[in-house]
């Protein structure tokens, strides 16, 4: 059986048994969490990545941070295995695309338009040969009905974290806001997963995790990274920025705002 069609909670019991036998497994929703760990969470295609970029730049601010190293600095759950994570220097800050778990103390959440995810995803998943030929108004059926993945639907995934999180150790930053101001919302954010930073490392930061940047570390690097390995290499990982968006993914769009369209009014988008 795949293990994308195996239940949460069985993935869990998975993870744990391997954790005791020692057996070398990736990570994900069986991640033994620890009280000083700090997450950085985001339904697929939000600018996880890019974000984890900006962080490890701060924590690596006299390194080149690259995909060859980026899973030793901000690991993906999903990406390195139980032993890897354990043997990390604590305080660990760590990439997730869980739903809502309460064990996650500190927790950066990164929001994006739907209407941009929709694009990038359908970009992501035939670069990575996940993604059968498919019209886009089929593929806009999966994604609405939370099919593509293990973790729901967008709005599911959004609700879940926002309706159950409001304290001070949670923040809530939106792709677009992280573009328009990167400096700005890159501090608010450091502040809740306790990261200091210098003015003249955040700038650096910022500079070298910009998507000109971070193109060209794809090209030399991308090959090395696990999550790209075996995909497309003709296809760029890090978006231009202008994803096609012709008549099929308009009208995807609209589809998108007539069923999700209180959610995104709620965070700030228009719909």
């Amino acid at each position: 059986m795949s293990p994308a069609r195996i239940s949460r909670p069985i993935r869990s019991r998975l993870g744990s048994w391997a954790q005791a036998v020692g057996y070398d497994v990736r990570a994900g929703r069986g991640l033994s969490v620890l009280e000083s760990d700090r997450f950085v969470v985001s339904y697929p295609r939000s600018g996880n990545t890019w974000f984890r970029f900006l962080v490890a730049n701060v924590l690596r601010p006299h390194d080149e941070v690259s995909f060859a190293n980026i899973e030793r600095i901000v690991p993906d759950i999903y990406a390195n295995s139980h032993r890897d994570l354990r043997r990390l220097p604590q305080p660990r800050v760590l990439k997730s695309h869980e739903s809502f778990d309460r064990r996650y103390s500190r927790v950066v959440y990164l929001v994006r338009d739907p209407r941009r995810i929709a694009p990038s995803y359908y970009r992501f998943l035939r670069m990575t040969r996940r993604l059968p030929e498919e019209s886009i108004e089929a593929f806009i059926e999966r994604f609405l009905a939370g099919e593509l993945d293990a973790y729901g639907t967008w709005d599911s995934h959004v609700r879940g974290w926002l309706d159950a999180r409001g304290d001070e150790h949670f923040a809530v930053v939106r792709y677009e806001d992280l573009e328009r101001d990167t400096h700005a919302e890159l501090r608010r954010c450091l502040t809740i997963l306790e990261i200091p930073a210098e003015d003249g490392v955040l700038r650096s930061a910022v500079e070298c995790a910009q998507r000109d940047q971070m193109q060209q570390l794809e090209q030399r690097d991308g090959h090395l990274w696990k999550p790209l390995q075996g995909a497309d290499t003709s296809v760029s990982f890090v978006g231009s920025g202008g994803d096609d968006l012709g008549p099929a993914w308009e009208r995807a769009s609209d589809a998108i705002a007539g069923v999700w369209g209180d959610r995104m009014r709620e965070l700030g988008y228009e719909a």
